[in-house]
């Protein structure tokens, strides 16, 4: 919470991404490429939507200085872009922070895109159509978005020659890469600001951000913190 009395949401919703991740490895057995569970779904969509709260809260995160020019830059141009993609909100953060977007073909912009691609495909999904495009093979309305994930963190599709392709993507290995990818763009913004630039609450903010990260991957942390 920062001095003026607001709650900070998006680590939380960062922490319900990563415990999605952390019962779905549970559920598999130690099998990342297990996909019998829905958990990995939930740590995708979550990871996205943190994303998007987070670039709504950072403004706030930066009147933590409100001298500052920076402040005042993001504070401007996010206002203006209010209902513009998440991608170029994320790309104006930068510039306001740093004078130059991100490398869109690099990581960790080009892993936050990825990311936002299937969060888009599980959320916006209305049915999944499928064309023939020669005899006994079809091509479901959604392998371009499959093709741009990490193929090592996919399931492997069954043999039938229609499948569901949410089975796909949910898999303990993909959730794990939908955590990393939110962190590090976070960590991609924060790591942008100048020293000695509103560097205070968005730096603490992030803290909370790698706490999650950190219990998701040793959960024994998180009784030692509650006590």
């Amino acid at each position: 919470m920062n001095p003026g009395g607001a709650f900070l949401n998006s680590s939380q919703l960062f922490g319900i991404a990563t415990e999605a991740q952390r019962r779905a490895m549970e559920a598999s057995k130690g099998n990342p490429l297990d996909s019998r569970s829905l958990e990995p779904v939930i740590s995708i969509t979550f990871a996205a939507v943190a994303l998007e709260c987070y670039l709504s809260e950072l403004p706030s995160l930066a009147a933590s200085a409100p001298d500052s020019a920076i402040s005042r830059r993001l504070s401007a141009l996010l206002a203006s872009a209010d209902r513009d993609p998440l991608t170029r909100r994320v790309q104006l953060a930068r510039i306001a922070i740093a004078g130059e977007p991100f490398d869109e073909g690099t990581a960790p912009f080009q892993d936050f895109k990825r990311l936002l691609e299937a969060r888009n495909a599980i959320v916006h999904h209305r049915s999944t159509t499928f064309e023939s495009v020669e005899p006994g093979v079809v091509e479901l309305n959604h392998s371009k978005v499959l093709t741009r994930l990490p193929q090592q963190c996919l399931a492997p599709a069954p043999p039938a020659a229609i499948h569901d392709w949410l089975r796909i993507v949910s898999t303990p290995a993909l959730a794990d890469w939908a955590c990393i990818s939110a962190l590090a763009m976070v960590e991609g913004i924060v790591n942008s600001v100048p020293p000695g630039e509103v560097a205070g609450y968005v730096v603490g903010h992030l803290a909370a951000w790698k706490r999650w990260e950190q219990w998701r991957r040793r959960p024994a942390d998180w009784d030692a913190d509650q006590d």
